[in-house]
């Protein structure tokens, strides 16, 4: 599932964002359907590209043009909206470095960004002694305690 600004591209392996005539401003979202019951999940993103907005104001890290662009990443439940942040049936850490679940954020990491990649794994292993937890991984290395 995603939202309508959302393209498949290079065979459905990258998803895009439309950036033109003000789609820029919008949210755009994308959701795996997979069922999870028991065991171990995890999946990683890239941010390949971060295109800034010609409002955002300052600058990056670089000394580019700053973006509000943001990238979160997690788990919902089925009937949950699209976009993480948008209801109480979701989990996810964003770019900031912070791990939201419903409308509560709490710090927990430092920032990620462009060119790394972000992997979230959620362990429903009812024999592991980290049952029910969820981690980030930034380029293979834990971000945060589970």
């Amino acid at each position: 599932d995603t939202t309508l600004n959302v393209i498949p591209t290079m065979g459905g392996k990258v998803l895009a964002s439309l950036s033109d005539g003000g789609c820029q401003y919008l949210i755009a979202g994308a959701r795996a359907n997979v069922g999870m019951k028991a065991g171990r999940y995890m999946f990683e993103t890239r941010i390949l590209e971060v295109l800034p907005l010609p409002d955002a104001g300052g600058f990056d890290r670089k000394g580019a043009p700053a973006s509000r662009a943001t990238v979160r990443v997690g788990f919902s439940t089925a009937g949950s909206p699209l976009v993480l942040g948008d209801s109480e049936e979701q989990v996810f850490f964003d770019t900031d470095g912070s791990f939201c679940v419903g409308k509560t954020r709490k710090p927990v990491c430092r920032k990620f960004f462009r060119d790394q990649t972000v992997g979230v794994l959620l362990n429903l292993d009812a024999k592991s002694e980290n049952n029910n937890t969820i981690s980030l991984f930034i380029d293979g290395v834990r971000a945060c305690q589970p």
